[in-house]
Formats: structure tokens, C-alpha cells, sequence
């Protein structure tokens, strides 16, 4: 019968095929690895500090920003406060302010408020603390001077337009009646008319006037003249000489007045030759019926009333004269005999 035969354990000394050989020791076996975890939370938790420390710092600053920007314009609005109050006080003050003065008095101003401007800008810039507040204030300063500057040139160019018109206006009236007033003398005429017209002219690009108006102002003037000169030669019995002007000077006055002239004209020689002939009849004596017998033969019906009207003024004149004589005669004698008490104190001539 078959043995069985026991198993016996042999253990060899031979590397088992395919064993996995253990590793040697490294720096993660001895704990580096520990370490380095430790090490990347601390890190983590510096840099967490890190960014709350600069973010602390961020709002610091910008909170120390906000309040210099603060300051800043603080500091602005009172600077600007300052330059209102000056402003409406040297400007606008209806008793003192630049803007309410007239006339000739004003054309210094934009000098005088340039250079004030810039004193007291000056003194307010002063009393700024920083470099911003200044560049601002440089920026605002400059925008209110153009502002203020543009403000008073405005109001001196109506006070020049103003004022000289009203001069123009005097020159042009004060020529005219020096020509009217010298009228016998023709050459001074033309002097005093050119002097206004070269005037009118000058000015006329100053004042804005167009071509059109100034020819229409010229006109007016020469027309007004001319008129006014006539009238002066008939006044001063120069009727043939006022004639001869309108004559020559007919085509520069309004030819709506030619009529009125030329009834002026005749009017003025009616009674030219009235003074004549009345003077001759009056001369020649009679009674005021022989004297309007005469005057009754001129031909002309009108020169005959202009005669028969001053001869019958005349005579009515010379009767009031000699009633007014002896009047004065008789007075006189009366207040002899009240002194005297006698009649015989009167002289002769007054008994004559």
C-alpha cells in the first residue's frame, strides 16, 4: 500500500521573485512634510495679515485724501466768498459801484478795476496753504477777472457811445447857430457847416451809424442851416442877399420847404419895399389923409396895403407921443405950482 510521506518546511535564503524591496528613509519619512504644511499656513496666514495691514492702509490714506480734498475746497468756497464780497461791493453798490458810474468818469475803470482785481486776488491767494488750493484758486481767479473785465469794458463802451453822442449832438447844434448867427458872413457859414459835417462823419463808424443814415443826418443838417441863415438875411433887410443864397444853397435844402422860403422870401421884399415907400411918404409930410392919398396910388396891391399900414402905424405912434408930451408938459407945470404956489413960476417955454 502507498506510503504517504510527511511535508517538511524548508525555508531558502533567496529573494521571493517579484517582492517589492522597502524604500529607504527620506525627508518626508523623518517629518519634512509636517514642516512644510506648518510652514505654507503660516505663510498663508502672514499674507492674510499682510493684506489686512495694506488694506487698513488703503482706507487711511484714503480717508486723509478725502479730508485734504475736503480742506481743500473749504478753503476754496472761502476764498471765493471773499472775491463775491468785493465784487458786489466796488461793482455793484448802487451809490459807489463801477457799474453806476457815468459819463466821462467812467472811462478809467477798466485800469483802475484790472489792477484792484489783482491786489486783492493777490492778498486772498495769500492765504492759501497748499499747492492744490493755489492751482485751483490761480484757474478761478483768472475766470473771474476775464468775467469782471468783460463786464466793466461793456459798460464804458455805452458810456463812450453815450457821451459822445450827446458831444456830437452840441458840436452839430453849435455850428449850426454860429452859421445861422453869421449870416453876413458867407465864408464863416461854410466854416461852421463843414466843421459839423466832418464831425458827423467821424464818428458815424464809431456810433454804428450806417452810410444811409449818416447822408440822411447830413442832409437834415445843411437843410436846417441853410433855412435858418435865410431867415437871418431877411431879419437884417438883406433881402437880395437871401435870395441869392437860397438860390445857390436850394438844391441841400428839404424841397418841402422851398415854398415856405419862397413865401418868406416875398414877404421879406414886400416889406423891404414897404419901409421905403412909407418912409418917402412920411418924409414928404401932410396930413394922414394926403399921406393915404399917396399911398392909395401904388400899383401893387400888395405893397399898396404894406405902405397904407405902416403910414397909418406911424401916425397912430406920433399921436400917441405927442399926447404922451403933453402930459409929461402938464404934469410938470402942476408940480411947479404945488412947490410955488404961484402960476407965474412956470417957465415960458412950457407956457408955449
Amino acid at each position: 500500500m502507498p506510503v504517504v510521506r510527511g511535508a517538511e518546511r524548508q525555508v531558502g535564503t533567496a529573494a521571493l521573485p517579484g517582492a517589492r524591496r522597502q524604500a529607504a528613509e527620506t525627508a518626508e519619512s523623518q517629518g519634512a512634510g509636517l514642516a512644510r504644511a506648518r510652514a505654507t499656513i503660516n505663510d498663508t496666514i502672514g499674507a492674510v495679515g499682510n493684506m489686512a495691514a495694506r488694506a487698513g492702509i488703503a482706507a487711511f490714506t484714503g480717508l486723509r485724501e478725502q479730508e485734504r480734498e475736503r480742506a481743500n475746497q473749504v478753503a476754496l468756497l472761502a476764498a471765493s466768498s471773499e472775491l463775491d464780497k468785493w465784487e458786489l461791493e466796488r461793482l455793484h453798490d448802487p451809490e459807489k459801484g463801477a457799474l453806476n458810474v457815468r459819463g466821462e468818469a467812467s472811462f478809467t475803470l477798466p485800469e483802475d478795476i484790472d489792477q484792484e482785481y489783482e491786489k486783492v486776488a493777490g492778498t486772498i491767494e495769500a492765504k492759501l496753504g497748499t499747492p492744490e488750493q493755489k492751482a485751483a484758486w490761480s484757474r478761478m481767479k483768472q475766470e473771474r477777472g476775464a468775467n469782471i473785465a468783460l463786464n466793466i469794458r461793456r459798460h464804458v463802451a455805452g458810456e463812450m457811445r453815450t457821451y459822445e453822442t450827446t458831444k456830437l449832438k452840441a458840436t452839430i447844434e453849435g455850428a449850426q447857430q454860429l452859421a445861422i448867427a453869421n449870416a453876413l458872413d458867407p465864408r464863416r457859414v461854410g466854416v461852421e457847416m463843414t466843421r459839423a459835417i466832418d464831425a458827423m462823419r467821424a464818428a458815424a463808424p464809431r456810433l454804428g451809424v450806417s452810410q444811409e443814415v449818416l447822408d440822411q443826418q447830413i442832409r437834415a443838417f445843411q437843410s436846417g442851416t441853410h433855412e435858418g441863415v435865410i431867415e437871418n438875411l431877411i431879419a437884417n433887410d438883406q433881402e437880395r442877399a437871401a435870395a441869392a443864397y437860397f438860390a445857390e444853397a436850394r438844391e441841400q435844402i428839404h424841397g418841402d420847404r422851398h415854398d415856405d422860403i419862397t413865401k418868406m422870401l416875398e414877404a421879406g421884399s414886400l416889406k423891404k419895399q414897404g419901409q421905403e415907400e412909407s418912409d418917402k411918404i412920411i418924409a414928404a409930410g401932410g396930413t394922414l389923409t394926403e399921406q393915404r392919398a399917396k399911398a392909395k396910388q401904388i400899383a401893387d396891391p400888395k405893397l399898396r396895403d404894406e405902405v397904407m399900414a405902416r403910414i397909418e402905424h406911424e401916425a397912430t405912434v406920433q399921436d400917441r407921443v405927442e399926447r404922451e408930451q403933453k402930459e409929461a408938459t402938464m404934469r410938470g407945470a402942476y408940480d411947479i405950482v404945488d412947490r410955488t404956489g404961484r402960476v407965474g413960476a412956470i417957465p415960458s417955454n412950457v407956457w408955449a
